[in-house]
């Protein structure tokens, strides 16, 4: 059964820590959201901050979801996504199983504008998990 277009909402965000260095990494999400149910899926880049060869640390495919937390007066949402390799298939071919290459917590105040995340990303240069704690998060 199709989703009607207005359940249907998208959103950009920057998730960017305040350090200068040059390699500090920059993750922004291209999300939509079925606001009927709370699934998210989009997709995710990681990248370094400052433009070099190697500036890109992953790219990935995301699903997950959205629910609301409560704490007394205050309401947040936490978003939660897992990511895979985005990996553009050539015609006909079979590609191995792929493992998870991204992982995020996100916690934005209910207008969604801002938050903070702790992500995770395997690297493809050198097969490490990286992580990102508590970085602050801006809808773009």
């Amino acid at each position: 059964m199709a989703k009607a277009a207005d359940s249907i909402v998208t959103r950009t965000y920057c998730i960017k820590t305040n350090s200068e260095i040059a390699e500090a990494p920059v993750c922004t999400l291209f999300l939509s959201e079925d606001v009927s149910d709370g699934e998210v899926i989009g997709l995710c880049v990681v990248e370094a901050q400052a433009e070099s060869p190697e500036s890109v640390y992953c790219k990935a495919v995301v699903q997950g979801s959205e629910s609301e937390m409560v704490f007394g007066p205050n309401v947040t949402l936490n978003i939660s996504l897992q990511g895979y390799p985005y990996i553009k298939a050539p015609s006909g071919s079979n590609f191995p199983v792929q493992y998870r290459n991204f992982q995020l917590q996100m916690v934005l105040d209910k207008d969604r504008k801002e938050g903070t995340a702790t992500y995770h990303y395997l690297s493809p240069t050198n097969g490490e998990w990286s992580t990102q704690a508590n970085v602050p998060v801006r809808m773009l």
